[in-house]
């Protein structure tokens, strides 16, 4: 017969209630991030048919020309605000597991920084920058053709 000391319980029970905790963490940020993606969708097929709209209302006015000055400027801006909602997402995602991994290994008594769970954090580390460096060069792009767009569309306008 198998017999499992309050210990061995104990540290099951430990074990389970982390990994609860750390699907529960993936979980919310997947679902907000989700969210997010669906409101920045609805945002753009309004604006998109918006645009149309004025676009298409011009007769002859300088309306049109506004109107096309005005699309790349408002995408550019819910394009910015995306990267930085994601951005800080990410941001506090990686601090919360940082901060449950911590918890953790307080627990277990280990060391914060045990050679194996040092390595797990800075590769975890490693990712969050990664993607917190994508979406500053993405940013940047964003930056970089605005410019380009709002430079080409002064240089037909004249």
């Amino acid at each position: 017969m198998l017999t499992i000391n309050p210990e061995k319980i104990d540290a099951i029970k430990s074990n389970a209630e982390t990994v609860m905790a750390f699907s529960n963490i993936v979980y919310s940020s997947l679902e907000r991030l989700t969210t997010l993606n669906l409101k920045v969708t609805r945002a753009l097929l309004e604006e998109s048919a918006a645009a149309s709209s004025q676009l298409l209302e011009g007769n002859g006015s300088a309306k049109p020309a506004k109107a096309r000055m005005a699309i790349p400027e408002a995408a550019t801006q819910n394009v910015v605000a995306y990267l930085q909602d994601v951005q800080d997402l990410t941001t506090e995602t990686q601090q919360e597991l940082t901060q449950l991994t911590t918890t953790f290994l307080a627990a277990q008594g280990k060391a914060a920084n045990s050679t194996a769970w040092v390595k797990g954090l800075e590769a975890f580390k490693n990712l969050g920058q990664q993607v917190s460096s994508i979406a500053e060069t993405n940013l940047n792009a964003v930056g970089d053709i605005t410019s380009r767009v709002s430079a080409s569309s002064a240089a037909k306008r004249t």
